[in-house]
């Protein structure tokens, strides 16, 4: 059966109708995750590995702020239970877990830090998600860990650095009262045993915000593609900036879109001066998402004022505008011409239905041009939408696997977020005066398809994990 729904959506000027997708049914494989879980900063959620098994990884926080992993296994079509790690610090949506997954299979989880050290948990065994060693923290005041390892075994975990902590500002220099982020790099060169102090990558300026939207590593350069976004404006959607830029972790120096070497450290300046500015003052927070073929970064760009489809060749951004009302997307490609935007799009101002539908974008010819578009995943027939910013994707074999989260749209809606110093299983905590609704962020399906868009489930539905 299929659903025909009509988008306000122009690409390449062309208005469009989309055919979607029907399904039926609650089919989710968790049942209380917390919203917020997969939010685009955090980019290793979701993680294949073939070893002796070929499975799926899942890490996300459920409905009492704890670390969970679950998997599914491609052979036998069957989820897992989902495992406890640890509990994710404090009541806070931030400290969100991300995966890694070494090459002798290890796992290795991330999480618990909004300003805090990163806590580090690592499989007892290979491919084994069910036992964990929690092996202390990272870093001091840390936030958004995005992991990737190298070919020579070395593991880097990039994080947004503060130097204002929850209780007060530090002694640098620099701060002088200010709220003062930078982008940091850690290392491990024995698989997590230990860690470095870390090496501050950015100097962003005096800052409202700043987020890292995607980071790559390709294996065939050694080089790690990085997309940053910061704000400096009082009215935190506003007023963002975002640049891209790559890291070499032989020489532990930073290479411009442009190709020239900027050292170990850039500013903004810098940064300018080497093309790494894709936007300066775009109004509302744009999402920017990286995949890499053949050592050419292809980047997708979505923000209120500027949408377009890219690659980087030869030190020059070559754009595609588009037209879309896309959110909470993901890039994809196999072979360098057909690209597929996978992605949230709102069907209209339908206020029993919050969230939007899950639709797929295919271009053919290099991303010159894109398709009107299908929707995957009908957020009427399935009884509440898919968050317009929590889509996770991971390739394996032919095609996707993909995880999103519901928006859900119950509860009364929060105001304000908390920064709560203990861990708290009350309905309602407050921080400052402000209302934090927990059960309005609880209870978040989450779902996933195969590559023919079905959805993957079973009795994990109904553990209430």
């Amino acid at each position: 059966m299929r659903i025909t729904s009509k988008y306000g959506i122009i690409l390449m000027g062309v208005l469009v109708v989309i055919s979607a997708v029907c399904t039926s049914g609650e089919e989710y494989f968790v049942s209380d995750s917390l919203r917020g879980t997969f939010h685009p900063h955090y980019p290793s959620r979701v993680v294949f590995h073939s070893g002796e098994h070929n499975r799926t990884y899942v890490a996300y926080m459920d409905n009492s702020f704890d670390a969970r992993v679950i998997c599914y296994d491609h052979d036998t079509k069957q989820w897992s239970e989902s495992f406890f790690v640890d509990d994710c610090r404090t009541a806070d949506g931030h400290n969100t877990p991300v995966l890694l997954i070494t090459a002798d299979g290890f796992l290795h989880l991330f999480y618990g830090c909004h300003s805090d050290p990163i806590r580090y948990a690592r499989s007892v065994a290979p491919e084994d998600p069910s036992q964990w060693e929690l092996r202390g923290e990272i870093g001091c005041q840390e936030t958004y860990p995005n992991p990737v390892q190298l070919a020579n075994g070395d593991i880097l975990v990039f994080a947004r650095h503060s130097f204002r902590t929850r209780h007060g500002y530090t002694s640098d220099e620099r701060t002088e009262g200010r709220n003062y982020l930078t982008l940091i790099v850690f290392r491990s060169t024995d698989g997590g045993e230990t860690w470095d102090d870390g090496t501050e990558l950015l100097d962003l300026g005096e800052l409202r915000r700043v987020y890292i939207r995607d980071v790559i590593h390709d294996p065939e350069t050694g080089l790690v593609h990085i997309a940053v976004l910061n704000n400096h404006d009082k009215i935190a959607e506003m007023n963002w900036n975002a640049f891209y830029l790559k890291y070499d972790p032989a020489s532990g120096h930073l290479i411009g879109l442009n190709g020239a070497d900027m050292g170990p450290y850039a500013n903004l300046e810098i940064l300018t001066a080497n093309g790494c500015r894709l936007l300066g003052e775009e109004g509302a927070k744009p999402d920017i998402q990286m995949t890499i073929h053949e050592g050419v970064p292809y980047l997708c760009f979505t923000g209120e004022n500027s949408k377009y489809f890219a690659s980087v060749r030869d030190g020059v951004l070559v754009k595609n505008m588009i037209s879309t009302d896309i959110k909470g997307f993901k890039l994809y490609t196999a072979d360098g011409v057909t690209f597929e935007i996978y992605g949230t799009a709102y069907q209209g101002a339908d206020a029993e239905f919050g969230g939007r539908d899950v639709v797929v974008w295919t271009s053919t010819d290099a991303g010159q041009t894109w398709d009107e578009g299908r929707v995957i995943v009908d957020r009427h027939v399935l009884g509440e939408g898919a968050r317009n910013c929590n889509l996770t994707i991971n390739y394996s074999g032919s095609g996707p696997f993909l995880v999103f989260q519901t928006y859900g749209g119950k509860g009364t809606p929060f105001e304000g977020l908390p920064f709560v110093p203990i861990r708290s299983d009350s309905p309602v905590v407050t921080w400052e005066g402000n209302k934090y609704d927990l059960p309005e962020r609880k209870s978040k399906r989450l779902y996933a398809l195969d590559r023919q868009y079905n959805f993957v489930t079973d009795r994990i539905a109904e553990a209430g994990h």
